[in-house]
């Protein structure tokens, strides 16, 4: 019998919205409502002198509120080794409706300080009906000095080491990128393509990006997964004005493992 899951990824914005609480609890009845097995969440933050609550989220996390209203029924697991915009400690963080198996992390950045360079992939494994899954999500960088996308990429692909995989994120590469493409040559299949997303018409961010002014394209946020997945539904949700949460918008996968 096929596998399926249901999947959700967002780049929460690293404590930079006004009404925090209220769109993080408004991610939370998202997640409830669309019932996901797993979320990935970039740009978690927390103010460094703020007290530890629970594991490594303080009190002012951007993720606590999410936390709270779902620790009944989700495992998590939060992991920072940066500095966002030099106050905030800012990383990456998982749920899951199952146990999280292992909990780690690894670096894909020559940077390993606490500066805005350092990219780490925090990693975790979940067993699905006897099936373990690896779950890897990420905030990669661009090219800046010694730091280049492309090796970023390299050691990204280099530290997946599970036969079933699912990897999502804010890649900061636009749809059809030289970035992106360089992705594709690493043997991941995104389900971007796999479910035929017409990436131009669907941004996953709000503004125009930084790095790549020269396009209009803001698709930039993907699921990548194992060659044995069939995407039955993509979704880009929370991107209304009145719904926003984010300068990201929320990611929603469902897929269908295969044997």
């Amino acid at each position: 019998m096929a596998l399926k899951m249901k999947l959700g990824s967002i780049n929460l914005h690293c404590l930079q919205e006004e009404n925090q609480k209220e769109k993080s609890l408004r991610i939370a009845k998202l997640i409830k409502e669309l019932d996901l097995d797993v979320c990935f969440f970039q740009e978690v933050a927390q103010s460094k002198d703020s007290p530890i609550v629970v594991d490594n989220i303080k009190e002012d996390c951007n993720l606590y509120p999410i936390y709270k209203e779902l620790k009944d029924n989700y495992y998590f697991y939060y992991e920072h080794k940066k500095y966002g915009f030099d106050i905030y400690e800012e990383g990456l963080a998982i749920c899951s409706k199952y146990p999280l198996l292992e909990k780690d992390f690894y670096y894909i950045s020559k940077s390993r300080d606490t500066s805005w360079l350092t990219r780490i992939v925090v990693r975790s494994k979940i067993k699905v009906n006897d099936e373990e899954i690896g779950l890897y999500t990420v905030h990669m960088g661009w090219d800046f000095g010694k730091e280049k996308y492309f090796d970023q990429v390299d050691l990204l692909k280099k530290g997946i080491k599970d036969k079933n995989f699912i990897l999502s994120g804010d890649f900061n590469a636009y749809y059809g990128s030289k970035e992106y493409n360089y992705l594709l040559t690493k043997g991941l299949k995104s389900n971007t393509d796999l479910f035929n997303i017409d990436a131009n018409a669907n941004p996953t961010f709000a503004f125009p990006l930084d790095s790549n002014n020269s396009s209009s394209n803001r698709h930039i946020d993907y699921f990548f997964t194992s060659n044995n997945i069939k995407v039955l539904d993509y979704k880009i949700l929370l991107k209304e004005e009145n719904q926003r949460v984010s300068d990201h918008y929320f990611i929603y996968n469902e897929i269908e493992w295969r044997k």
